[in-house]
């Protein structure tokens, strides 16, 4: 899961925090609702 988050991010500066977070929250919400129905918890 780290690797597929972080492999287009690149270099994380203080400008760039920001837009850098908002790609992973989006990212991670893709997987959860793509992927969602793997969790055997629910």
């Amino acid at each position: 899961m780290e690797y597929y988050l972080v492999r287009d991010l690149g270099v994380v500066t203080p400008d760039t925090v920001d837009a850098v977070v908002a790609r992973i929250i989006g990212r991670t919400d893709g997987v959860a609702a793509r992927y969602g129905y793997l969790d055997r918890a629910k």
